[in-house]
């Protein structure tokens, strides 16, 4: 059997008996609820419109404009439509400290806070706005915004200064207009700063340098330009300094700074104002084919000119010759006859002059302009490299070929030198060894001769340095022979006299060693 009891219904609870348990969470509420009750939490505790300061940042287009507004210790999300971005003329830029009007919404499907934009402005920029406006009245008191302040711009300049930075893209547009305008128009670069509190001094300092200095630099005008930015980026175009170094510059000056909607003191006070910088090369630099086909037009319009006044002439003197007064009277006739004539033909000497004058002009531009393209100038250059690269072979051709011939002069000299020097020495050589063996002890013993050893084993000179008793040895050319000294009797012997041979000084050369 198992463990188990059997059923018993009675055990069962009782249906009565059993009271339902209280479900969890029904004293909770749902998300949406939670949501509605902190949008109006949000609603009544900041409604309406909010103005708050602080620094964009984190700004993000995507059709509309999203960022942060921060500050030191918090941060907001906001929202700028695309609709109130062009109605109020600006964008959103990170780092700027602005001032934001708005409403704080929250969206319920994400539970997002966003602090809906609706107009906002940099810090500073009314005042900055009020100043441009009060300085632009006093220039209009001055009259310098009147248009005969303003000078003509010249029709072909030669030479153009251009103030702006080195690093700015405003430079490069310049540059691809005027050489494509016109290549032969130069341009001088002046670089200066275009932003800043020392950019007003600089672009001042420049403009007056160049109007003091106009002639000798052979400059026709003076093109200002910058970038776009900001008002305060552009700030220093608005300084009174530059506006005077402008109003007083002794050549026309043509500014661009900004975009299209930026207008600056400096564009107001200058004699001309463009949009862009290209459109002020435009402005300054000629078209090279518009001249030409003005040239054209200009020589056909001359020669009709010229045709129909001549058809004129000629049918007023028939008319006049046709009266019968007149015919009476062409006596009279032939002299102006004879003057019209010449002045038809001093006309025609005129134009055809003035006509050859112009085709020449024409053809020294077209060959300047030649001069002026970079292929031309770099065939040049790499043509004189290339003749500086040919002389300077055949220079090192001579030198090495000079350097040889004295090479193989003082080697083939050398050469004998040594030879010659060998020769002496092999002979003082053989001199000295056949001295050597003419003295040798060896020599001596095989002609005959002995040495005599004492019992100290050094060789007797005389018969005193033996004495009675000693022992000696005799050396032969084949052998040594011992005897024993009973007694010695002097019998000294006439050396014959023999020449000294002295060596010969330059022979003992020739065995030193240098020090």
């Amino acid at each position: 059997m198992s463990g188990r009891l059997p059923f018993d219904p009675s055990r069962l609870p009782s249906r009565a008996r059993a009271e339902p348990e209280k479900a969890a969470g029904d004293d909770a509420m749902s998300v949406s609820q939670l949501a509605k009750r902190i949008g109006a939490a949000i609603a009544s505790g900041v409604g309406g419109t909010v103005i708050v300061r602080g620094e964009v940042s984190g700004v993000r287009q995507r059709t509309h404009w999203y960022f942060t507004l921060k500050d030191d210790s918090a941060a907001v999300s906001a929202l700028l439509f695309a609709s109130t971005a062009r109605r109020i003329g600006r964008e959103p830029e990170d780092g700027t400290e602005v001032l934001v009007h708005g409403r704080v919404d929250y969206y319920e499907p994400s539970g997002r806070v966003t602090l809906m934009v609706d107009r906002f402005e940099p810090i500073g920029r009314g005042e900055l706005e009020a100043e441009l406006r009060r300085r632009v009245d006093e220039l209009r008191t001055r009259g310098w915004l009147e248009p005969e302040a303003r000078r003509p711009l010249p029709v072909f300049p030669r030479r153009i200064a251009v103030v702006t930075s080195r690093s700015g893209a405003a430079l490069q547009d310049v540059i691809d207009t005027a050489r494509r305008r016109c290549p032969a128009v130069e341009l001088i670069l002046f670089d200066v700063l275009t932003q800043g509190a020392r950019a007003a001094p600089s672009v001042a300092q420049a403009i007056n340098g160049l109007s003091a200095h106009a002639s000798r630099l052979g400059i026709d005008a003076v093109l200002l330009t910058r970038g776009g930015g900001s008002l305060e980026d552009l700030w220093a175009f608005n300084e009174m300094v530059v506006a005077d170094a402008v109003h007083g510059s002794s050549v026309p000056v043509v500014a661009a700074i900004g975009h299209e909607t930026d207008v600056t003191i400096a564009e107001l006070v200058a004699d001309a104002r463009a949009a862009t910088p290209t459109q002020a090369a435009m402005l300054l630099v000629p078209d090279r084919a518009a001249l030409t086909r003005q040239i054209d037009v200009s020589a056909s319009r001359l020669g009709g000119a010229a045709q129909r006044i001549l058809r004129t002439a000629k049918e007023r003197v028939r008319t006049i010759e046709s009266r019968p007064a007149v015919r009476s009277a062409r006596g009279l006739l032939e002299p102006l006859r004879e003057r019209l004539t010449e002045l038809d033909d001093r006309l025609t000497r005129g134009l055809r002059h003035d006509l050859v004058r112009r085709r020449r002009l024409l053809g020294e531009f077209d060959l300047r302009l030649e001069r002026r393209r970079p292929a031309a100038e770099h065939a040049r250059r790499g043509e004189h490299v290339d003749q500086l690269e040919r002389r300077l072979r055949r220079v090192l051709e001579r030198s090495l070929a000079k350097r040889g011939e004295r090479l193989v002069a003082a080697e083939s000299t050398a050469r004998r030198a040594t030879v010659s020097l060998t020769r002496e020495a092999r002979g003082r050589v053989d001199a000295a060894s056949r001295e050597l063996e003419a003295v040798s002890p060896i020599a001596v013993l095989e002609r005959g001769y002995s040495v005599t050893l004492g019992p100290d084993g050094a060789p007797l000179s005389g018969s005193n340095a033996a004495k009675p008793g000693d022992r000696l040895v005799t050396r032969l050319l084949d052998g040594t022979v011992a005897s024993r000294v009973e007694g010695a009797e002097a019998a000294p012997l006439r050396r014959p006299k023999r020449a000294r041979v002295e060596p010969d000084p330059d022979q003992m050369d020739l065995f030193k060693t240098s020090e």
